[in-house]
């Protein structure tokens, strides 16, 4: 087989121009893949595509959120102990906020609520951001008083007889939880974030939040020492001892910069994006190969 010259100087070409591309066009696609968190103190992490997180769990503050164009944060109260004496009841849990748009022109001071001593002063504390006149708030849980603890959102604990195996041990009740009030032995159920109403579905969703915050405490729980506490649950309580209650949890987040790499697929299949510059540069580099090939045939 004979390659004719004017195919072969078309084959030269074409990687010529493949390679003169490739530097200039494959590059930006790269580029709007990346993803990068603004400087903020501390510093955030990415956490998902697109997502870009701080967490407190401690008393800390925020600073350097200029720059960012949009701030959502989670806000967890303490929750409350609970209280043992010849009855059990469970601790209520702490608020659950979620606000979408906080205010960037401020450095904010954050308090994480500690969670109730049980047996003790049993009420959850404030959690809040502090900035200028800029604040937010999420209200502990409350201590047991002859029924499981309030939540604070304001949802009431239960009431009921305690019995442990037929055994009875005197009264119980269950802690509210944020979004469920006790009933006479169990606490009432907590929050997914990504369930509230109006939260941003761009940063909160049911795989990375499929933890509930702020579950109310059990009432007459043989088994409350084995139980882990996730943030602002109110404590359960045992037939015969008290436990502290969970403390809270502020969680910020916004958006990354740069495009998520998802997106950055979607725009190359609608030809909107520089990555198709790249793919065209490829597919010339593949060509010219292609046609340098041929030239050795005979």
């Amino acid at each position: 087989m004979t390659i004719s010259p004017t195919f072969r100087r078309a084959g030269a070409t074409a990687v010529a121009a493949g390679l003169v591309a490739a530097p200039l066009t494959i590059a930006p696609g790269v580029a709007v893949a990346a993803e990068n968190c603004a400087a903020t103190t501390p510093a955030a992490t990415l956490v998902a595509p697109g997502i870009c997180e701080i967490v407190f769990t401690e008393d800390g503050t925020l600073s350097g959120i200029s720059g960012i164009d949009k701030l959502t944060a989670v806000l967890v109260g303490g929750g409350a102990g609970s209280f043992v004496s010849f009855s059990s009841y469970g601790g209520g849990a702490g608020e659950v906020v979620y606000v979408d748009d906080i205010d960037t022109t401020s450095d904010y001071v954050v308090t994480v609520g500690q969670g109730g001593i049980g047996n003790g002063e049993s009420d959850g504390e404030i959690t809040a951001l502090y900035g200028n006149d800029n604040n937010y708030y999420a209200a502990g849980g409350f201590g047991p008083g002859f029924e499981g603890g309030t939540s604070g959102s304001n949802l009431s604990g239960g009431f009921a007889d305690c019995f442990v195996d037929s055994v009875a041990y005197g009264y119980s009740g269950g802690g509210a939880g944020d979004s469920q009030a006790g009933d006479g032995n169990s606490g009432g159920f907590g929050t997914y974030v990504y369930e509230i109403e109006g939260v941003d579905a761009s940063l909160y969703n049911d795989e990375l939040d499929h933890i509930p915050f702020g579950h109310g405490g059990d009432g007459c729980n043989v088994d409350a020492n084995n139980m882990s506490l996730r943030p602002g649950d109110g404590a359960p309580a045992g037939p015969d001892y008290a436990l502290d209650g969970a403390d809270g949890i502020v969680i910020v987040r916004f958006a990354a910069d740069g495009t998520p790499a998802e997106e950055v697929t979607e725009l190359a299949a609608t030809g909107t994006s520089s990555v198709l510059g790249g793919l065209a540069a490829a597919a010339a580099l593949v060509a010219g190969a292609a046609a340098l090939m041929m030239r050795r045939v005979r």
